[in-house]
């Protein structure tokens, strides 16, 4: 018997400033292909089998992010794995210039990209009828990635870092009944080295969403909580 929680944090994908990151009248830098690289390309792939779902996805004028985190339990035994990006702009690199054609406008120098995958200890996951919860230190997680890159626009470049494994994670998840939606196919989000392709069916509500994701907190945010089915997540790490 195999049972599945599931939570996803869909962010703005790879376009900067699609969903935040900028202000009204401002710009964002563009995303830049990776020039410096930690570590050779690799993928991991989790396939989970029908289960409960939660997601959430954020964005606002200096950071944006996704987190998806799955438990599955086969034979009595819980495994935990979780994948997570976030984008910071750094305020202080804020530059406005004036354009002939384009006018004036505002963007940011330096990006720092967060990406993350791990196992985690599965009892940090629970989903419960109309809540959700995710508290995790992943201090203590193992089979761990966390590449950082940092993009300056003054020198183009791109450097990229292996981190050890720290900081925490505590999301909640309150559903509602204000929209119900079914959706069958595919997502893929891109930050930094990082790819996540998320394909299966799901079915779920909306929800109420609150918390914090390595220290930033959530904010214009909007979440949902259901169920999902044939779930597999690749996560592909290009230099």
């Amino acid at each position: 018997m195999r049972s599945l929680s599931w939570i996803a944090i869909a962010g703005c994908g790879s376009m900067l400033g699609a969903c935040g990151g900028a202000s009204p009248g401002e710009e964002a830098s563009p995303p830049p292909a990776v020039t410096s690289q930690a570590a050779l390309s690799s993928t991991v792939t989790r396939t989970f089998s029908t289960g409960q779902a939660v997601d959430v996805g954020w964005a606002d004028e200096l950071s944006q992010g996704f987190v998806l985190a799955a438990t599955d339990t086969t034979n009595r035994v819980a495994t935990a794995f979780l994948s997570g990006t976030q984008i910071l702009f750094d305020p202080t690199s804020q530059v406005c210039v004036t354009d002939p054609v384009l006018g004036s406008f505002c963007h940011y120098t330096r990006v720092t990209y967060d990406s993350i995958y791990a196992n985690f200890d599965p009892g940090d996951l629970s989903v419960s009828g109309n809540t959700a919860r995710l508290k995790t230190d992943l201090g203590a997680a193992t089979a761990f990635s966390w590449v950082r890159c940092v993009f300056e626009e003054a020198t183009l470049s791109n450097t990229c870092a292996d981190l050890p494994p720290s900081g925490t994670i505590l999301l909640q998840w309150q559903k509602t009944s204000a929209e119900y939606v079914k959706s069958i196919g595919i997502t893929a989000t891109k930050s930094g080295p990082h790819t996540v392709r998320v394909s299966g069916s799901r079915a779920f509500f909306s929800a109420d969403t609150s918390g914090t994701f390595l220290g930033t907190a959530l904010l214009h945010k909007s979440g949902s909580m259901g169920t999902s089915s044939s779930l597999t997540i690749d996560i592909t790490r290009t230099p």
